[in-house]
């Protein structure tokens, strides 16, 4: 992790780390949104709703909380 804290150069670059950061969580965000959209499309469809908490992760995160 602290490899993606530096540049090029090897020195530490904070503000750009948080830039990259901060574009994932955006894209990540849209993302799941989308994915939360059609969820309720195909429940409603189908004469159901959600309803309790859904947790979507990434695919290489699939060990995150085990």
């Amino acid at each position: 992790m602290d490899s993606e804290k530096r540049n090029a150069s090897g020195y530490l670059d904070l503000t750009a780390y948080k830039a990259v950061k901060a574009a994932y969580r955006k894209e990540l965000t849209a993302r799941r949104g989308r994915v939360m959209k059609k969820l309720f499309a195909a429940a409603e469809a189908e004469g159901l709703r959600v309803a309790s908490y859904v947790k979507l992760i990434e695919k290489e995160d699939e060990n995150y909380g085990k």
